[in-house]
């Protein structure tokens, strides 16, 4: 890859990270109308169909390119269940029970996560020395939770679950890479949402009694359509793309930016506060994922 293609990858990978930080503030704006488990049933289900006029686009444009075959078809749930539908309901579940800065924080050992799954699937070596950053990024987690800071909403159980989706997403994004090399971003892209949207509709079917969506204001659409579109259909082709031309671990590298991009358009949005747990713990996590990308 020569310095021109690696700069117009990384600035679309600096694209989103910053469509994925707005989803932790735009995402509280749609909770305060949603329900949690209806939330990605509607956004999944939008970006499915966002994505279908995409895919038939991308076939006319390339007959030749490969598709999705019957032997694809068990990777591919996987990977749907891990990276969208498994990991948006965790994801949106533990929003609704913590604070953006607590959920940008824990986000951002996702590329520790990944490391570690990359080297268990062989991809990098086991270096010792990056488990001086895995120990710092862990202790700022636990900061977080030992210095309170009741103002923000801020749960363990929230916490919890957003780690939990991270878990998910970081399996993803290792196992992803061979099958999004050889097939392309559209196409899994396309089979991820349509698979996800068709697991997440029942459940968030179950959960709407009492819920009316046309009692949803301009506010809110435009959060779940802003959600379903950049950090959901542009944000998972850029992922795609990315991992399938450099490892996955030096892609997550970049959700460092994440907390600090999500503080910032939280203020504003959601005019949540800033504490010091979020700034303690923050310095923790953020320094022991810079020290792993050092230690490399």
């Amino acid at each position: 890859m020569n310095n021109q293609s690696r700069l117009r990858l990384y600035l679309l990978i600096l694209c989103m990270v910053t469509f994925w930080a707005a989803s932790f503030p735009v995402g509280k704006l749609a909770l305060r109308e949603i329900p949690p488990l209806v939330l990605p049933a509607i956004r999944i289900s939008m970006a499915a169909v966002f994505m279908l006029p995409v895919y038939l686009w991308w076939r006319r444009r390339n007959p030749a390119a490969p598709d999705w075959t019957r032997a694809d078809i068990p990777m591919l749930g996987l990977l749907a269940m891990l990276g969208v539908a498994f990991n948006q309901l965790l994801f949106v579940m533990g929003l609704n029970r913590t604070s953006v800065g607590h959920a940008s924080l824990i986000i951002a050992t996702s590329p520790v996560m990944v490391w570690i799954g990359s080297v268990a699937k062989g991809y990098e070596r086991f270096k010792p020395a990056r488990l001086i950053g895995l120990a710092m990024a862990i202790a700022g987690v636990v900061v977080l939770q030992v210095l309170p800071a009741p103002q923000t909403g801020a749960t363990l159980l929230g916490d919890f679950l957003v780690f939990a989706s991270i878990v998910m997403f970081a399996s993803f994004s290792v196992l992803s890479r061979a099958v999004s090399k050889r097939l392309g971003p559209v196409t899994v892209n396309t089979f991820y949402y349509a698979v996800s949207a068709v697991v997440l509709i029942p459940i968030g079917a179950a959960q709407s009694s009492g819920f009316d969506m046309r009692g949803v204001s301009a506010t809110g659409w435009t959060s779940v359509v802003f959600l379903a579109v950049f950090p959901s259909v542009l944000s998972y082709l850029i992922f795609a793309h990315a991992v399938s031309r450099i490892p996955p671990s030096r892609v997550s590298q970049f959700s460092y930016l994440q907390p600090f991009l999500a503080t910032l358009l939280a203020v504003p949005l959601i005019q949540e506060p800033l504490t010091g747990s979020f700034f303690a713990g923050g310095a923790l996590v953020l320094g022991g994922v810079f020290l792993a990308d050092r230690l490399a």
